[in-house]
């Protein structure tokens, strides 16, 4: 049988042979607790695997922890195992975690589409690295600021999103307050000083940009920055996974 990425499968090895079967979708739901132990009414095996993925085949092994303080809906879990003690052994997401995305910060668009026909240039940074992309077949619906990129399992492009918007109003090395709601900063967070019409990529807490160490970048905002947009893909939790601040001084 011929199965397609990102179906749900299992697999048994036994005595050299392998038998491949279509796996029938099991839903829960609940929220998990702050020791991430717990799943509702459900407890997580000690060696509980988690997976998050995706309708295309992408997939991420995740650490229980990550999931602690998420609500889970029946939609957000494809398949749960029990072991023999009742308790979780297998859970597999359906892109809960925003971690199946690719983060960037768009900074130009340049569409010369015309009537009959498709031709958008995007350019975009990720980790600091500019890359660019021709479509002459879609065109996605972003704009300047900052996106989230989904890839196919074949490694091409399935769809890019533009990100919400928000202003922050603090700002610590873990957390940031945005209209009294508390994000915790992802530990890849990608950060860009954005002065005039340039954006300086800057790995915080790690290097040096600008002759600002990257690990002032909080007394910075809180003593020189007016304003900060905080351009963001939000997980379960409210988390800010693989978020882009930009610091605009």
């Amino acid at each position: 049988m011929d199965y397609k990425a990102g179906r749900l499968v299992s697999v048994n090895v036994s005595e050299g042979s392998v038998t491949i079967k279509t796996l029938t979708e099991k839903h829960t739901s609940g929220k998990v607790n702050s020791t991430a132990t717990k799943l509702g009414d459900l407890s997580f095996a000690d060696n509980v695997e988690i997976l998050d993925t995706s309708s295309e085949g992408t997939a991420a092994a995740v650490d229980a922890s990550r999931l602690s303080g998420m609500s889970l809906d029946s939609d957000d879990i494809r398949y749960y195992g029990l072991n023999e003690e009742d308790r979780i052994e297998y859970l597999i997401l359906d892109d809960v975690t925003g971690d199946l995305w690719t983060y960037a910060y768009l900074t130009n668009l340049e569409d010369q589409s015309q009537e009959m026909s498709i031709n958008v240039t995007y350019t975009y940074l990720v980790d600091g690295t500019e890359q660019t992309l021709r479509s002459a077949s879609v065109k996605y619906p972003v704009e300047t600021g900052g996106i989230a990129i989904a890839y196919k399992s074949d490694g091409s492009i399935q769809t890019m999103q533009r990100m919400k918007s928000v202003k922050l109003t603090e700002l610590s090395g873990s957390w940031a307050m945005a209209s009294n709601q508390r994000y915790a900063i992802a530990d890849d967070v990608q950060v860009y000083l954005r002065k005039k019409r340039f954006l300086l990529p800057d790995y915080p807490f790690r290097c040096q940009c600008g002759g600002l160490y990257a690990d002032r970048l909080v007394q910075q905002f809180q003593q020189q920055c007016r304003q900060t947009d905080q351009d963001h893909h939000r997980d379960g939790a409210g988390k800010l996974t693989g978020s882009i601040p930009i610091l605009s001084c």
